[in-house]
């Protein structure tokens, strides 16, 4: 239910891209999707992958999820000069 709730006002990091991460979760054998970043739709994800090292398996048996994302540029509001 929930991801199904996200998925309704933001995009899955993965999905953005067009494809399917692999596994965050390894417990033995299992292996599944557990973990997940959502961005905004203004948001433009440039790359994402999940994190599979020595390191990553020693400290949990999730792995963690690496997303790189361009913030768009908003034009900045001038503040008008106040002249005593």
């Amino acid at each position: 239910v929930g991801h199904r709730t996200m998925g309704r006002y933001f995009c899955h990091v993965f999905a953005a891209l067009g494809y399917r991460c692999g596994p965050t979760f390894h417990w033995g054998p299992i292996r599944w999707r557990l973990d997940h970043i959502y961005t905004s739709p203004d948001l433009t994800v440039r790359q994402a992958h999940v994190i599979n090292t020595p390191q990553t398996r020693l400290a949990s048996d999730h792995r963690p999820i690496m997303a790189q994302v361009t913030v768009p540029i908003r034009p900045t509001t001038k503040i008008p000069a106040i002249h005593g």
